[in-house]
């Protein structure tokens, strides 16, 4: 599957797998969409991502169940 110029959405991207997922995503040259429950890190690991990766990271916090927040993200 080919991932350069994709737009992937990932959850849980701040930190363990969601992150894990997201450096290697990114890696690959996809662009990125985290989005986390809580933004303890996420403004951390969105940066690094796009200073390593040379890549496009936009990240929403809130909560993923909530349709409104869904709607907001891909609208």
């Amino acid at each position: 599957m080919e991932i350069k110029g994709a737009t992937a959405v990932v959850t849980g991207a701040a930190s363990g797998i969601g992150h894990a997922v997201s450096v290697e995503l990114a890696r690959r040259g996809a662009k990125m969409v985290a989005l986390v429950d809580r933004s303890s890190s996420v403004g951390e690991s969105a940066e690094q991502i796009k200073r390593e990766w040379k890549t496009d990271v936009l990240y929403f916090t809130g909560d993923t169940t909530d349709p409104d927040f869904r709607k907001h993200v891909f609208d």
